[in-house]
């Protein structure tokens, strides 16, 4: 069976110093996904990035870019908490605000996930520097046991 599982990441859009230093580091990352990965897959392919065109005025990345994803996959939703670990890693890794992904599959419909940063609990920038952004900075909604 099918499984189309797609979503996006918003980046944090800070003062334009700091957006360009996480544009950048934002998009190392990415491009570092390997192209090949163990299953259930989490590689650059499944990746894009939006971006500005310098020749126009339309504004792709109001209050921070979308880092979209997105791949059909045979079922899965079996490897759920695999995946779901490898994202939450490569989340670990980014400059984000909130991120979304959604499951559709051909017997459960659409089940949503998404993930929080927590504003109160992390601070973007210490002594100039950057900070990483750890898992307990953030909330998480969404859980389904795929094996019901």
């Amino acid at each position: 069976m099918a499984t189309r599982l797609y979503g996006c990441i918003v980046e944090f859009g800070l003062d334009p110093s700091t957006r360009s230093r996480i544009y950048k580091h934002n998009r190392k990352v990415i491009y570092g996904l390997p192209q090949v990965d163990q299953w259930p897959p989490l590689t650059k392919n499944m990746f894009a990035i939006t971006h500005n065109i310098k020749e126009s005025s339309l504004s792709y990345d109001y209050m921070g870019r979308l880092i979209h994803f997105g791949a059909n996959f045979k079922s899965i939703e079996h490897e759920w908490e695999e995946w779901k670990t490898k994202f939450e890693n490569l989340l670990t890794q980014l400059y984000w605000l909130e991120a979304d992904v959604h499951f559709k599959t051909e017997y459960a419909g659409i089940q949503p996930f998404s993930w929080s940063l927590d504003l109160l609990k992390w601070t973007a920038v210490d002594n100039k520097e950057l900070n990483p952004i750890q898992k307990y900075h953030w909330t998480h909604e969404g859980e389904i046991d795929w094996a019901k």
